[in-house]
């Protein structure tokens, strides 16, 4: 019997990457700890991770299975080609240095938000905000970046980000109620910019703004990450928000004349 099921998906490639996000998930497992969160049965977990060792994309330690190195690989290719970062690179660098803060460039893909490239995170913040080891996700809904991007959207596609993910909360101060969100993102496409005021983690505040990037055909944003005390300020918010602005002009320029140079 052929191993697909009524999408024409092949049943045996999802039980595969489930378990390879299992392995990240729970930093590592052996397969009865695999099997138990996935729902598989040992003996199927058993020959996937056989095969994965095999072909060195895990490592066994023990009994203990781990994601290995053939990831970081497969990662740094794809982080290299993307044009996005390479074209941006160089101004967040110089945001970095302007307000002495952590900066962070996201796009989205499918309904989740994707942290692309960071730099001066001198309070460790990113470590704080990843829940999970090698995490990169985030739902849009929780951050400044992720709010952003949502505002470029119409309320039809908010909708199906809303249908498809929910609105779970990171802490108290997570937007979980549409109407309130629906609310903030008008605020967002009026100021231009969007806050989280401690949204994904307690005294942690960030202020975002978005924009489009033809290069990958993405919605994407910047945003600069630091503690609440300084977002608080009305002066350096505005001055924050001013530099993203300015640095977001920059990139705009840069990718409408790419093909030109």
């Amino acid at each position: 019997m052929e191993d697909t099921d009524t999408l024409g998906l092949v049943k045996s490639d999802i039980r595969l990457l489930e378990i390879i996000s299992t392995l990240q998930e729970i930093d590592g497992g052996g397969v009865t700890e695999v099997a138990e969160c996935t729902g598989m049965n040992t003996s199927t977990v058993h020959k996937h991770l056989k095969t994965l060792h095999h072909e060195r994309f895990v490592q066994k330690q023990g009994t203990e299975y781990h994601l290995g190195l053939k990831f970081l690989d497969l990662g740094r290719y794809l982080q290299n080609k993307t044009e996005l970062i390479a074209i941006a690179e160089e101004h967040l660098r110089d945001l970095a240095d302007s307000v002495d803060e952590l900066v962070s460039l996201s796009v989205k893909e499918y309904d989740y938000g994707v942290y692309l490239y960071s730099c001066n995170d001198k309070y460790d913040i990113q470590g704080a905000t990843k829940q999970k080891i090698g995490q990169s996700r985030f739902d849009l809904h929780t951050s400044s970046a992720g709010k952003s991007i949502l505002a470029q959207l119409d309320d039809e596609q908010v909708e199906s980000v809303i249908e498809e993910h929910g609105l779970d909360a990171e802490t108290e101060n997570t937007i979980t109620d549409r109407e309130k969100l629906f609310s903030e993102l008008e605020e967002i496409r009026n100021k231009g910019f969007a806050l989280n005021r401690g949204e994904r983690i307690e005294g942690v505040w960030a202020i975002g703004s978005g924009f489009y990037s033809p290069v990958g055909d993405c919605y994407a944003a910047l945003s600069i990450t630091c503690p609440e005390h300084r977002l608080a300020n009305d002066e350096i918010r505005e001055k924050y928000a001013e530099e993203l602005f300015n640095t977001i002009n920059e990139i705009e320029i840069k990718l409408r004349f790419k093909d030109q140079d």
